[in-house]
């Protein structure tokens, strides 16, 4: 169930508190989610963490900037927030709990990286940051904050770079399950994964027929 879209409206009526430049539905929204997660599914939330042009109106110093200090955008026009920023951590924690509260089973981090298209040279401010333990930070401290059986998912649209802050290690060591969009070579990312590492149900595709063999979620 997606929670948070791309532009970061939420898509249900959160008790968060939440800015007012943040758009959130209305009307019967909670009422229906909570008598969906009450069916007995299994149920799974997924959320845009970083890519997000909602929040970043009403906390500009959140986002990531260019050297004049102008938003940075991406090649679709999205504003990002800065992973480093403890006002992202505390918003993203705030509704993972809420996910955890609802009684979703999992929660799934959808663009959990640094920005990977657009003008990504022109970001001011990353001379020097270890992204990856930047976004290791920001995951053990997000897990830590959830109850211990809510599971933790990333959703993987490309394979992992220091340069996106996303790490083999990072992703086998902090994540539950690792989904997969149609764009990320799911062979080659096994080759990069311990041996150790249970890829026939962890590693988990993202496809439009099901898979003959393996974990995959069929997308709707």
């Amino acid at each position: 169930i997606e929670t948070k879209r791309l532009n970061g409206a939420i898509t249900y009526t959160t008790e968060v508190e939440v800015p007012a430049q943040v758009a959130v539905e209305q009307y019967d929204t909670m009422a229906n989610l909570k008598a969906l997660l009450a069916g007995g599914q299994y149920t799974v939330a997924r959320m845009s963490v970083f890519c997000d042009s909602y929040f970043v109106r009403a906390y500009p110093d959140a986002a990531l900037h260019v050297e004049n200090g102008g938003f940075w955008y991406d090649a679709a026009s999205m504003a990002w927030l800065d992973p480093s920023n403890p006002q992202v951590l505390v918003y993203v924690t705030s509704l993972c709990q809420e996910y955890a509260q609802l009684g979703f089973d999992e929660i799934a981090l959808d663009y959990f990286s640094y920005p990977v298209n657009g003008r990504l040279e022109s970001i001011a401010g990353l001379e020097g940051t270890d992204r990856v333990q930047v976004l290791t930070d920001f995951v053990q401290s997000l897990r830590a904050n959830l109850p211990d059986g809510v599971k933790l998912s990333i959703v993987l649209r490309g394979e992992p770079s220091a340069d996106f802050g996303l790490s083999p290690d990072l992703l086998t060591q902090n994540f539950d399950r690792i989904y997969l969009e149609s764009g990320v070579d799911a062979a080659a990312l096994r080759q990069q994964l311990p041996e150790k590492f249970d890829a026939d149900t962890r590693l988990v595709p993202i496809v439009a027929v099901p898979a003959e063999t393996g974990s995959y979620v069929v997308k709707g």
